[in-house]
């Protein structure tokens, strides 16, 4: 294999093709190098069982960092030798996907072995395909949400960032991971453990329901990053998900893994009057909006309406392009660019301009009041409102 890798990778392919995979046994002892990753394509990384032995701070830093280097390059990661629930939930919370050793089971004859399998759930096809996908995001990285983007430390990443992977399973929303950060963020804003927000969130007369399970939907439906701002016990807070895995089944049905972050805002970073009002505000405004045409720039206060994409942080112009192709009614595209129309909206607007449209609102459209104020000095609010 070492001497030649090109009939090596030669088989490698053969194998896959007959579907197999292919995983490099044993990381971090023997033969085991950075130059074979580098030469070849593997599927999944078996960390050996030596690196867990003794488990200290040294041991802990050189996992992460396996595991984050294997994200980044795309494989998959099994730890040997797990025997403790520490070592269990420092893997878990590392992003470590399987696990083998004596805390699930020891070596067994040929019948526990199989009463064993008997009474125990194995996962089907479908299910390796959905743990599969969610495997692939990078509890490491410094925004796990977005592709790539790992932290040069990982070491110290471990659990920092609030993240949790939330299953819509036919209706029904529960969390199989959450980590400390996350829980401490929720803390905040009155909650203590994801089976607190589990009830709420379930409930249809929660009063945040309906908000909560649109972004859910529309992150399902159109496969993006979904941002939410919102306030709640005078905490503001942002929550931002990812559809991470699918897995549809005829006998029962879809469901499908969403990764999600969470952060609030301390009241010494926000305006006393904001927070006292800003209640108020949220429940009247799907989107608040800064806009200077002559910079062509905007500044997005908050958004609770899910949307794509933060319209126009980039460029104005391009932003109202996309908002009109992405989120209104075809029917109404040319009246809201006219509406839209920068060229004419310093003459057109005295204090403000304002027109309904048709928006997309889950998997439809809903009328939505547009409007447009003057700031003075060369800027502008753009608001969304249900109607």
């Amino acid at each position: 294999m070492l001497q030649n890798p090109e009939a090596t990778s030669r088989l490698f392919d053969k194998f896959r093709s007959a579907g197999f995979e292919i995983w490099m046994d044993d990381f971090g002892s023997g033969f085991s190098s950075l130059n074979v990753l580098r030469d070849y394509d593997f599927d999944v990384l078996k960390i050996d069982m030596s690196l867990l032995k003794g488990f200290d701070t040294g041991s802990r830093k050189i996992i992460s960092s396996v595991v984050n280097m294997s994200k980044n390059l795309g494989i998959h990661t099994l730890a040997e030798g797990v025997e403790t629930e520490e070592q269990l939930r420092f893997l878990r919370d590392s992003g470590c996907e399987m696990i083998q050793g004596y805390y699930y089971a020891k070596p067994m004859s040929e019948e526990e072995l199989l009463d064993y399998l008997g009474s125990d759930h194995a996962e089907t096809r479908s299910e390796h395909s959905y743990w599969n996908d969610a495997g692939k995001l990078n509890f490491l990285s410094a925004d796990p949400l977005m592709p790539g983007g790992a932290d040069k430390d990982s070491e110290n990443a471990l659990n920092i960032v609030p993240l949790a992977l939330i299953e819509y399973d036919n209706g029904r929303i529960s969390y199989p991971y959450i980590n400390d950060a996350y829980i401490k963020e929720l803390k905040k804003i009155g909650y203590y453990s994801a089976e607190s927000v589990e009830k709420d969130v379930n409930d249809e007369s929660f009063l945040y329901y309906e908000r909560f399970m649109r972004q859910i939907k529309d992150t399902i439906k159109r496969g993006t990053i979904q941002k939410m701002d919102n306030i709640m016990n005078d905490v503001v807070y942002t929550f931002v998900t990812k559809l991470i895995a699918s897995e549809s089944e005829a006998s029962r049905g879809e469901k499908h893994l969403i990764a999600s972050t969470v952060h609030t805002i301390s009241s010494e970073r926000s305006d006393q009057l904001v927070l006292k009002y800003s209640q108020s505000l949220y429940a009247t405004y799907d989107l608040v909006t800064e806009i200077t045409p002559d910079k062509d720039s905007a500044v997005q206060i908050y958004s609770n309406a899910g949307f794509s994409k933060i319209y126009g942080t980039a460029s104005l112009k391009r932003g109202i392009l996309e908002f009109a192709q992405t989120e209104v009614h075809p029917d109404d595209k040319e009246r809201y660019l006219r509406f839209f129309d920068l060229l004419t909206l310093k003459q057109r607007i005295e204090k403000y301009i304002q027109q309904t449209f048709r928006v997309r609102s889950g998997d439809g459209y809903k009328n939505k009041s547009i409007r447009i104020s003057d700031l003075g000095n060369g800027k502008y609010l753009y608001t969304i409102q249900s109607v």
